[in-house]
């Protein structure tokens, strides 16, 4: 593992093939870790001075991660618990009984079937995976029909949406499409368009440059206030 030291803090990284990226991603992981995910045209030299012309958001990304001190308290799973999505919260209403543990959403209310037999930990662990499942789903169709419509208005043509479980990034842009975190559903509208144009953006610019932002705001005016909402509240947005 290599090591960047940038004042009196080291990190330490690695650079992993990403052939499909049309960009370089930068992804500042705990315990001061940086991944550096790649395209074929970009050299270990590229690699160096990109990161070098990243210090000072490197340090600015380690003290936001720092800023937030804690998560939320674990979900538990309870009647009445409250759980968002697009922005609003709706709360948890379980019915014990059946084979098998469900979930439903109407008239603003989660409704969960979970089997009498099931012990506390069953009825945790099987209700995280059924709302996993659940805001996947909506997220696919949700983040697929935002960036067909921001794609109109900013005229390119973004191919495929794919949603999936990352762990350090919002969204993300490659060759053969587009990629969104499915907790990007919990957010609200405004911060889904946000990430949307963000990712769309960089099909016109490839770096975080003056135009690149430019593009942004042209379509998001106020695109830094939903931006920090993200950083200030992205613990929220978990399961």
């Amino acid at each position: 593992m290599k090591t960047l030291r940038i004042g009196s803090v080291e990190f330490r990284y690695t650079v992993e093939d990403a052939p499909e990226r049309a960009t370089v991603g930068i992804y500042l992981e705990p315990e001061d870790r940086i991944t550096v995910r790649c395209p074929d045209d970009v050299s270990e030299s590229d690699v160096k001075e990109i990161l070098h012309d990243k210090k000072s958001w490197l340090l600015e990304k380690r003290d936001e991660q720092q800023e937030v001190a804690a998560f939320p308290p674990e979900r538990e799973f309870y009647s009445g618990e409250k759980f968002p999505y697009r922005g609003r919260w709706y709360r948890l209403k379980l019915h014990f009984g059946g084979r098998e543990p469900a979930l439903e959403f109407g008239d603003g209310k989660f409704f969960a079937r979970v089997p009498d037999s099931f012990d506390e930990e069953q009825r945790k662990n099987g209700l995280r995976e059924l709302f996993r499942d659940w805001y996947g789903e909506r997220a696919d169709a949700v983040l697929t029909e935002t960036v067909e419509s921001y794609s109109r208005k900013l005229g390119v043509d973004p191919g495929p949406v794919r949603v999936k479980d990352l762990t350090s990034r919002w969204g993300s842009v490659g060759k053969t499409g587009f990629s969104f975190n499915w907790r990007l559903v919990m957010a609200p509208i405004r911060i889904q368009d946000y990430v949307a144009v963000h990712e769309l953006a960089h099909l016109r610019e490839r770096e975080h440059t003056e135009s690149f932002w430019n593009t942004v705001g042209a379509v998001l005016p106020d695109y830094e206030s939903r931006k920090e909402w993200l950083r200030r509240n992205w613990p929220i947005l978990s399961i």
